[in-house]
């Protein structure tokens, strides 16, 4: 397909990077500009909000905690784990980016996130019960010319965008060609 652009799972997390959090520093420093704007005043123990991306490299350099939003907590991701169950001809609402900044916080501040690796179990069953779900969602395009795939994340809209443009250009052909 000429003069598509296809956006892909890097792009993704890319745009997920821009989403802020709040971090709480152990240095002092002034603001930082950055071309979105300035970002800071810096001061030890004292929280600030700043893009995901700017949290994870000062996290790497040991210079701050990174404060894990309220949806990774053990008791949300189980509620959200029960919706998915419960909902099994929809999705539950979940926040933008979520598989994308878990993922990030999970690796990258693992010691900041309580109960790190059961959330990480949790996220990777939510995951897994969406995935499920995407792909009966495709598997009804057989016979149906409607899907219904909503709160969708963007990671899971570009995991099942090539598919759904190849199966819909097919789909168009085949529905132009005329009876004989």
């Amino acid at each position: 397909m000429e003069g598509v652009v296809s956006v892909t799972p890097s792009d993704v997390e890319f745009l997920a990077e821009e989403t802020n959090v709040t971090i709480v520093p152990s240095f002092e420093a002034g603001v930082f500009n950055f071309l979105q704007g300035g970002v800071g005043v810096f001061r030890p123990n004292h929280p600030v909000v700043v893009p995901l991306w700017l949290a994870v490299s000062l996290r790497k350099r040991k210079r701050c905690q990174i404060q894990s939003p309220e949806w990774l907590s053990q008791d949300q991701l189980e509620v959200k784990l029960e919706e998915e169950k419960q909902a099994t001809d929809s999705f539950s609402e979940l926040p933008e980016f979520f598989f994308e900044i878990s993922s990030i916080l999970l690796d990258v501040a693992t010691e900041d996130v309580a109960d790190s690796e059961v959330c990480r179990r949790l996220v990777q069953d939510i995951r897994d019960i969406r995935a499920t779900k995407i792909r009966k969602g495709l598997n009804q395009i057989k016979s149906s010319s409607v899907i219904k795939l909503n709160n969708i994340t963007p990671m899971e809209v570009t995991s099942v965008r090539q598919f759904l443009v190849s199966s819909m250009n097919a789909f168009h052909k085949l529905s132009s060609i005329p009876e004989t």
